[in-house]
C-alpha cells in the first residue's frame, strides 16, 4: 500500500522571504527611477543657468567694447556717443570681427517685452542723431527676462563729484562703469547674472 502523497506549499518562512526580496527589487527601481529624474532635473538646471550666463557674458563683452567718440550736435554743442536709459542703451562700439563690416558700429541694446533685443549697423553720425542708417542688424540675445535694469556712475562734468544715475544722455563724457542688473527664470527658479563692467575713457 502506497503512503498518500502530501501537497507541497509554501512555508512562512518562504513566503516572508519572498515578500522580502520582492520588496528589495520594487525598492531598487523606484529608487533608480528618482535617481534619473533628479539627473535629469539637474541637467535641465545647469543648461538653463549657462545659458543666462553666457548671454550675460557675451553683454559684458559688448558692452567692454564701448568706444565713446565725441561728436557734435546740430546746435554745435558738443556730446559724447553714449545714451543710457533705465532699460535701453545707445552706444558706439568697435567691431568683434565677426560682422559683415570692419571698424566702429552703432549699437543700441534694449528690453522687448522679456526679450533682451541687439541691434547694429555701421556706424554714421547722422544716424545717431536720429538720421538715416540707423541699425539694421537684430538679434535677440535672451529670452525669459524677468529683470533688465541698468544703472550708470560718472559724472555729469568732467570735474564733477562721480555718482549712480538710471539715465545717461546728452553728456559730454560718458560713465565709468555700467550697472547692469539682469535676472532670468528657467525651470521655476530665478537666475540672476547681474555684472558691472567698466567703459572706457577718452578713446580718442
Amino acid at each position: 500500500m502506497k503512503a498518500p502523497i502530501r501537497s507541497r506549499g509554501f512555508t512562512l518562512i518562504e513566503v516572508l522571504l519572498s515578500i522580502a526580496l520582492m520588496s528589495l527589487i520594487v525598492g531598487a527601481i523606484a529608487g533608480g527611477f528618482r535617481l534619473g529624474k533628479r539627473v535629469w532635473e539637474t541637467g535641465r538646471d545647469y543648461e538653463g543657468v549657462q545659458e543666462v550666463e553666457e548671454a550675460a557674458g557675451a553683454l559684458e563683452a559688448l558692452l567692454s567694447r564701448a568706444f565713446p567718440i565725441p561728436l557734435t550736435r546740430r546746435d554745435g554743442a558738443p556730446t559724447v556717443a553714449f545714451e543710457g536709459r533705465p532699460d535701453r542703451i545707445r552706444l558706439v562700439t568697435t567691431s568683434d570681427g565677426g560682422a559683415d563690416w570692419g571698424g566702429l558700429a552703432l549699437t543700441e541694446i534694449s528690453l522687448s517685452g522679456d526679450e533682451l533685443a541687439v541691434r547694429s549697423g555701421v556706424l554714421r553720425q547722422e544716424a545717431w542723431f536720429g538720421g538715416a542708417g540707423a541699425p539694421t542688424r537684430a538679434t535677440t540675445a535672451l529670452r525669459g527676462l524677468a529683470t533688465f535694469e541698468l544703472a550708470y556712475f560718472g559724472a555729469a562734468e568732467p570735474n564733477a563729484a562721480p555718482s549712480w544715475t538710471n539715465i545717461w544722455s546728452e553728456r559730454i563724457v560718458a560713465p565709468r562703469l555700467v550697472s547692469v542688473r539682469l535676472t532670468a527664470k528657467r525651470n521655476g527658479k530665478l537666475i540672476d547674472a547681474s555684472f558691472v563692467v567698466g567703459i572706457r575713457q577718452n578713446p580718442l
